[in-house]
């Protein structure tokens, strides 16, 4: 078998910047593409140099990222003296409280709004009566907690490494800061409603008095009890579990054996068991896998289990990481779960995967909803330009499409509005029962919206339509025929006929390179490796004795490049430990006596080689190595074009890497790829505009990436508010007729007054009210 391990020199030159159009994704504009191609953005690369740049800067923005910070200003070192002095204090709570006595407001301020303090230190100020002052309307606090979470989640998300578990909150620690120091049992506390001036959704099932275990040691015993004991014996070093059976067990206050308790254990029983590493090796990770499988199968006694447990072994597989915490403790404590852009843009190599539907609308059964915090809705005010009311071609469904003169949060309610007001019109086209389709709420999936093929949630308005559906089906008035689940027989199926797709691309392509017809190849003893984009196994063992093998296309030159630069940047990683290509046919070995088919050649050509790209039991695990995990998301990339080159069924099949489309179609997956914080780093405005008064002081300030984001993911979507429904002969349906002219909607649908509520930093923000 030829492996590909020492490639021939690369000949391309030093990167240079990559194009404009690159950068330009997060505006999530539809018509970017072909303006990009009118202006030829592209004229002059191909496929190795695009590629090659890309990945030079990924790995520079790594350095980057990596370099030492600067000095720290005389009130950072005095909140790191503070902090350190209180990570080693033998009473907490009296430190604490010595501080609040001894700090003025602004220091105090900067205390909390620090991220680096820890949640328990956080809550255990913030309820301390000299961190709230009085205000024109009333009582305020110096900091808004979910303000302060989110900064929190994102230090803790990009030093999580050296944190260790300092961010780690035990559930007694929660119960003391609820009130309830000496929990033994179930607690019951009342959640307050959040301040004015956000926007609240999907919380028709949050629960006002919340019922959660209060102990460590009855989270573990209802555990144990629901799983019947299927993990006793598991060394749980470098091992934690997440998910819905976390939640579902912290949630089982009734007990056992009653009616009442009934529904709620069936959740749990139900519950998949998600494990995941960290801190580990790969032969380390191998063996811990091992061992979670042997400690499970001695337990089993079911038939299917050794199946059960396959299914659950690629979500082990690649992670190496540990959560952030205080996002969670607060949406147990509020119901709400805090709204960041990560939810559309992220990304596994960045702090998060973006959101899906299926797991936003799964937390909102189980009673928690989703936040949008006052400084997002606030940021829609600014940079606003003078034309806004001119809706041109230019700027038609973009980032300028707002309503000039009025609060962001009225802004962000209008289209909400608009959003349920399209459901209400499906359904009034029907007669009771009322039912409402995943197509007739305008595409399959939410992310249909997003430009560049995104995986997250769509735009907000798409988003809202589903939302307003939830909440319809939630209510009894309309069934909502929304079912994303996948069972594992449709998953073993699947797998099956995706390989059988792959060969059938593979096979294609080299029969057109050797000018050969499909009906005389014979491949047995041609290829190097059988095909097997996911497998599916009895046990541990057979599925360990299998690898991943995915084909793709690469140029020579790339190819070089790329294992050229990952030898020389991951030293300190073991090289069967990084990413793999071997030839999918060795010439070397080709004997002609055995075959009819002619042996296949490689080319220096742009057009590529066909390759096997090897994800072995020790290099599939991500997180060893950012250098190397770039490379990944490099060869995923071009395998995506293998999945799309596939062409008509009978004729020729375009596969080349040195066509335009290719170049588009990779320059199309980068944009949603590039480390985000670079797309963003702008001055900031020049002019801010705020329509409704002086409001440049008021409360927390939005990360300026987090308001470049979320600008144009709230405010692109045509926003036309007349719509007609016209019979679709073929559909028997009625179909969506949008008029081109934008209409106003009647303020009283959407907007009272004094739905924003007051903020002013020197007053401090709202606080949470009963």
């Amino acid at each position: 078998m030829a492996s590909i391990s020492e490639p021939p020199s690369s000949h391309l030159p030093t990167a240079p910047r990559l194009p404009d159009f690159l950068f330009d994704g997060w505006q999530l504009r539809h018509d970017d593409l072909s303006k990009a191609e009118s202006r030829e953005d592209l004229k002059g690369w191909n496929v190795s140099t695009l590629c090659s740049a890309y990945l030079r800067y990924q790995w520079d923005r790594l350095q980057l990222n990596n370099a030492p910070l600067s000095a720290p200003s005389l009130i950072s070192a005095s909140v790191t003296s503070i902090l350190h002095a209180l990570s080693t204090a033998d009473n907490l709570q009296e430190d604490i409280k010595t501080i609040a006595e001894n700090c003025n407001h602004a220091m105090l301020r900067h205390i909390l709004k620090d991220p680096r303090t820890p949640y328990v230190v956080f809550r255990m100020l913030d309820a301390l009566p000299q961190t709230s002052i009085h205000g024109k309307s009333g009582l305020r606090k110096l900091v808004d907690v979910d303000e302060a979470v989110l900064v929190s989640e994102q230090y803790v998300q990009t030093q999580k490494p050296k944190l260790g578990s300092s961010f780690l909150l035990t559930l007694n620690g929660l119960a003391n800061i609820l009130g309830f120091p000496n929990a033994k049992g179930v607690i019951t506390f009342k959640r307050k409603t959040p301040p004015k001036g956000g926007f609240e959704f999907l919380d028709q099932k949050r629960k006002q008095s919340m019922q959660i275990l209060g102990t460590d040691a009855r989270w573990k015993e209802t555990f144990d009890r629901a799983t019947n004991g299927c993990l006793d014996g598991l060394d749980w070093n470098n091992v934690f579990i997440a998910g819905g059976v976390v939640l579902n067990t912290l949630l089982f206050t009734n007990g056992w054996g009653n009616d009442v308790a009934e529904p709620a254990r069936k959740d749990m029983i139900e519950c998949d068991i998600d494990l995941y590493l960290y801190g580990l090796t790969p032969d380390e990770a191998n063996r811990k896998v091992e061992h979670i499988y042997d400690v499970w199968l001695r337990w089993s006694t079911s038939p299917d289990a050794s199946t059960l447990c396959t299914v659950c072994l690629p979500v082990a597989h690649f992670v190496m990481s540990r959560s952030s915490t205080d996002k969670e403790y607060s949406a147990i404590e509020t119901g709400y779960c805090v709204f960041t852009m990560d939810l559309i843009w992220g990304h596994h190599l960045s702090k998060r995967r973006e959101t899906q539907e299926i797991r936003v609308f799964k937390y909102a059964d189980r009673g928690f909803g989703i936040r949008l915090l006052p400084s997002y809705v606030r940021s829609l005010e600014q940079c606003a330009p003078e034309d806004v009311e001119q809706e041109t071609e230019e700027n038609r469904g973009g980032p300028a499409r707002v309503f000039k003169g009025e609060p962001g949060l009225k802004t962000l309610k209008r289209i909400a509005h608009l959003g349920r007001d399209f459901v209400h019109r499906r359904l009034s086209q029907q007669d009771p029962p009322f039912s409402i389709s995943l197509a007739a709420l305008d595409g399959f999936r939410m992310h249909d919206d997003l430009p560049d093929r995104r995986n997250g949630l769509g735009v907000f308005e798409l988003l809202i339509r589903h939302v307003e559906a939830w909440r319809l089906d939630a209510a009894g008035i309309a069934h909502w025929g929304a079912n994303l689940t996948t069972s594992f027989d449709e998953f073993e199926s699947g797998a099956r006929a995706h390989d059988n797709r792959l060969f059938g691309i593979l096979t294609r392509i080299i029969a057109q390179k050797l000018n050969i017809g499909l009906g005389g190849s014979r491949w047995l003893n041609y290829l190097t490796r059988r095909i097997r984009r996911m497998i599916v196994a009895d046990d541990l063992e057979t599925l360990y004795a299998k690898q991943i093998t995915m084909p793709l296309i690469i140029p020579m030159d790339l190819e070089a490049m790329v294992f050229n630069e990952l030898a020389s940047r991951s030293t300190s990683v073991p090289a069967d430990c990084l990413p793999r290509l071997i030839q999918v046919h060795d010439p070397r070995s080709h004997d002609p006596r055995t075959t009819t088919m002619p042996s296949l050649t490689d080319s220096a050509s742009e057009q590529g080689n066909l390759r096997y790209w090897l994800i072995t039991n020790k290099n599939m695990w991500a997180g060893q190595d950012r250098v190397a995990d770039e490379v990944t998301e490099l060869l995923t990339s071009l395998f995506d074009w293998y999945l799309n080159c596939e062409g008509p069924t009978v004729g020729p099949i375009r596969y080349g890497t040195d066509s335009e489309r290719c170049i588009w179609h990779l320059a199309r997956l980068f944009r949603r790829r590039l480390i985000l914080p670079d797309i963003v780093e702008q001055p900031p405005c020049d002019a801010m505009h705020f329509p409704s008064g002086n409001r440049e002081n008021r409360g927390q300030t939005l990360p300026q990436r987090e308001a470049r984001l979320f600008r144009p993911w709230a405010l692109t979507r045509l926003l036309r508010v007349e719509r007609t429904y016209v019979p679709d002969a073929k559909e028997a349906d009625q179909v969506e007729d949008e008029m081109e002219s934008v209409v106003d909607v009647d303020d009283d649908a959407f907007w009272r007054a004094g739905d924003e509520g007051t903020w002013d930093e020197e007053e401090g923000v709202p606080v949470w009210t009963d």
